[in-house]
């Protein structure tokens, strides 16, 4: 209950269907942001990798030499580790998932085949790669700023 000036009594009441409606409208907003997000995060981890830069931003490790042979008879490049010999591992990265987990808003990526998930597994052993290392995460705050505007500015 509020007082006007003039002490009068004042009510207000609210459509809690109308409230509804607007907050499952805001949340699958923030989903489809949420999922744009990540897809640019993940676009712009591939490209971290295929500049043979690791999860701390610096190169990788090398080929072993074996394997660097391996794949200059293929006419494959042999540095810096790019982890590209077909693109098939770094193509399978994606979004998976994208959920409201209690007060919080949660993108899962992973790896869609059990093929690129062992690759992927392997090279993170010998150089981590996967995830977002600091520069990764200044373009994924710009693109959430972009994204938060588009769902806030109508």
């Amino acid at each position: 209950m509020c007082r006007s000036l003039w002490g009068m009594n004042m009510k207000a009441s609210t459509d809690t269907e109308q409230l509804e409606l607007f907050r499952r409208e805001l949340d699958d907003k923030i989903k489809g942001a949420l999922t744009a997000i990540a897809s640019d995060a993940i676009v712009d981890m591939r490209r971290r990798v295929q500049k043979g830069k690791g999860l701390d931003d610096k190169p990788m490790k090398a080929y072993s030499p074996g394997y660097a042979k391996f794949r200059a008879s293929k006419g494959r490049k042999t540095k810096p580790r790019d982890l590209t010999f077909t693109g098939t591992m770094l193509g399978a990265i994606h979004v998976s998932d994208v959920e409201k987990r209690g007060e919080k808003w949660v993108a899962v990526v992973g790896l869609a085949d059990a093929r690129s998930k062992q690759i992927a597994l392997y090279n993170q052993r010998l150089t981590p790669w996967f995830g977002w290392s600091k520069s990764n995460e200044k373009e994924i705050k710009q693109s959430t700023r972009e994204h938060m505007k588009d769902i806030f500015k109508g």
